[in-house]
């Protein structure tokens, strides 16, 4: 299982196996994904005024085009949680998720 998270500074996504960091990739796709996002840790961040890693997709690496249909998947500060579509659904897994070059992630199946 590999987490998956944007490192702001390199703009590259951050891949962690067994709590360490393993690479930087420009672009990654996971299956089988569960979003983690610490609750305790967004209030931190909120509080100090500081950014920490509080929010990552966890999953086994894969290569996968991005279907057509995926949904764009995001993360902020000001709202608890992992939100897709473009309602803004709280989601918690998906089948697939893809982290782009640009630093935008999509989603498939999410749930």
């Amino acid at each position: 299982m590999a987490d998956v998270y944007r490192h702001r500074r390199l703009k590259a996504w951050s891949v962690r196996e067994g709590g360490r960091v393993v690479g930087h990739r420009e672009a990654a796709c996971l299956v089988g994904v569960i979003l983690v996002a610490s609750e305790a840790g967004r209030l931190r961040c909120i509080a100090r005024g500081q950014r920490e890693v509080v929010a990552w997709a966890r999953g086994e690496i894969a290569d996968r085009p991005r279907p057509a249909g995926a949904e764009r998947l995001r993360y902020q500060l000001d709202r608890p949680g992992f939100r897709a579509g473009e309602e803004e659904r709280p989601v918690t897994r998906a089948v697939a998720a893809w982290f782009e070059r640009n630093g935008s992630a999509w989603i498939e199946g999410g749930e």
